[in-house]
């Protein structure tokens, strides 16, 4: 639903919500307050209604929105977890490669720092623009090949090809949970829900009948936050979009540390 959002700066999408928020709901308010006042306010103790409907509607659409944003960011810091898991995966696949013997063990070796190197600087731009990237997979592919091409003879090499054998299967494991959260999101109808849910708060507190300056400031204040939290389980919500949440800086960490080492 939000696709176009992760074109912009995070800093500047955050002010859009927030500013679109605000100036959308308190336009409501001065196009309405004149009619609901007329409907409404005709007899006493109007505002106590209003009150008791804001509280009882608050409290469903809050645990509505708690839910979906600690929904969110428990996927977002899954996603961060099996980056990290991924990136030591991949540290613990060239460790154990660099005990393979020789020819093997350099062609091996190559295979992973191009792998590392593909996934930095082509996978992750890719899944900035939403799109499941494949140059990892021709690389890790090639990587598999060459492994299985290893026929160790010495008990010290088997242990090595054994390791390592091990760990290029939870690589590709970790590899396919990363692309598979470069799609997944918050299905759209939940997002109508929310959107709708929000629209009905400002719209009960247009209901209440006091001073206009008064009004505005708290149409003003309701409206920003509702914005800026559904700004954030939109940004949350694809953590590799746009800017990223979710960067290559592991990746990156084990390439220049130990890859480039050797």
């Amino acid at each position: 639903m939000f696709s176009w959002m992760y074109n912009y700066p995070a800093w500047e999408m955050g002010v859009l919500f927030a500013a679109g928020s605000v100036a959308g709901s308190l336009g409501g308010m001065f196009l309405v307050r004149p009619l609901f006042h007329r409907w409404i306010h005709g007899q006493d103790r109007t505002n106590e209604m209003v009150s008791l409907n804001i509280a009882s509607f608050s409290v469903f659409y809050g645990i509505l929105l708690g839910l979906v944003s600690v929904g969110v960011y428990a996927d977002y810091s899954s996603t961060s977890d099996i980056v990290e898991r991924e990136a030591s995966t991949l540290a613990a696949l060239y460790s154990d490669t660099g005990s393979l013997p020789e020819p093997h063990r350099t062609k091996l070796l190559t295979d992973l720092r191009e792998y590392a190197k593909v996934t930095i600087k082509s996978d992750w731009p890719a899944q900035a623009k939403g799109l499941v990237p494949t140059g990892g997979t021709g690389r890790m592919t090639t990587y598999q090949a060459d492994l299985a091409a290893v026929h160790p003879a010495e008990k010290a090499d088997s242990i090595a090809y054994a390791e390592a054998f091990g760990q290029v299967e939870k690589l590709v494991e970790l590899r396919a949970n990363r692309l598979a959260r470069v799609t997944a999101g918050t299905p759209d109808m939940l997002w109508w829900v929310l959107w709708i849910g929000a629209f009905l708060t400002i719209a009960i507190i247009w209901m209440l009948n006091m001073e206009l300056h008064v009004h505005a400031i708290l149409t003003a204040v309701l409206s920003m936050f509702l914005g800026i939290v559904i700004f954030l389980v939109a940004e949350m919500d694809k953590p590799f979009r746009g800017e990223g949440l979710v960067g290559p800086e592991a990746y990156v960490l084990v390439y220049t540390s130990l890859m480039n080492a050797r």
